[in-house]
């Protein structure tokens, strides 16, 4: 499968009923039900067609898949409710942030962020005027007193903080959180401040979340999605801990454990395969 991109609200041509649509309700996606299988389901035979979609709904240039136009269908209802057109099932984002085709993660990251971004953005902040769509641009303007505003997701530095053992072996520090997947291992991090770049938020972050400096910090990589919320990018640096003897401190806010494991002794539960945490510390290993 391979997605590209066309204006996310200037449309090439009219919606058509054969035309493929990512149906969003509230944080879900809505999916074929007779694509119930990872593999198959979304793909360029497994989204929904535009043709199924409820009357009244506005259809909204997303992309496109295989060269085929994809459009976003926002189903949230105002109260909350969850429409559930014949056929269709409800997948929460967790499903596709495992899915084997990050194609397809991208595609629906993308469609559950830009409709995030029109829900909020009806009423200027400012002025209360009813803001515009901005032709060509997944963007939103007020017409009364000009302000603009773009779907950009929460920038977060992830940091695979690393030290040599007292037996010469490498060593990778990894983290339990007290909310969201507290299920599995994982990187230090966090949200970027404003006027911060991002090697002082790796810095930062590691300094609060476990208590240690850290130095060489080398970036690596990005993503577009989080694999708890699809509106984060992740960026991803490696660093070295500045004094090998310290122990990392936690104080249980927002990490509830946190040790130092041999690149050859990493614990079972890591980050998804799929995902950018997991790739760069198995680069390291």
């Amino acid at each position: 499968m391979t997605v590209s991109y066309i204006p996310a609200v200037r449309a090439p041509r009219p919606p058509e009923p054969d035309d493929l649509a990512v149906f969003v309700v509230g944080a879900d996606v809505m999916t074929d039900a007779v694509a119930d299988r990872p593999e198959k389901c979304p793909s360029s035979d497994g989204l929904p067609r535009l043709g199924t979609l409820p009357d009244g709904a506005e259809p909204v240039p997303l992309g496109s898949v295989d060269g085929r136009p994809v459009w976003l269908v926002d189903l949230t209802g105002a109260a909350g409710e969850r429409p559930d057109p014949q056929a269709m099932t409800i997948r929460p984002w967790t499903y596709f942030t495992t899915h084997p085709d990050q194609a397809v993660t991208q595609l629906v990251a993308r469609a559950l962020q830009v409709a995030h971004f029109r829900r909020g953005r009806v009423f200027c902040g400012v002025c209360a005027t009813r803001m515009v769509d901005v032709a060509g641009q997944p963007a939103r303007t007020c017409p009364a007193c000009g302000r603009f505003e773009w779907p950009a997701p929460i920038t977060v530095a992830l940091v695979a903080v690393w030290r040599a053992g007292a037996d010469g072996r490498r060593e990778l520090l990894l983290a339990r959180h007290t909310y969201g997947h507290r299920d599995f291992w994982a990187l230090v991090g966090g949200y970027l401040d404003p006027a911060e770049n991002l090697e002082d938020t790796a810095r930062r972050e590691v300094a609060e979340e476990v208590g240690l400096d850290v130095d060489e910090i080398t970036y690596v990589g990005s993503e577009g999605w989080g694999t708890r919320a699809p509106g984060v990018l992740l960026t991803v640096f490696t660093a070295r801990c500045a004094d090998p003897q310290a122990a990392p401190a936690v104080d249980g806010r927002e990490i509830s454990a946190a040790r130092f494991f041999p690149l050859d002794e990493l614990p079972g539960e890591l980050p998804p395969a799929e995902s950018i945490a997991r790739r760069v510390i198995d680069s390291l290993r």
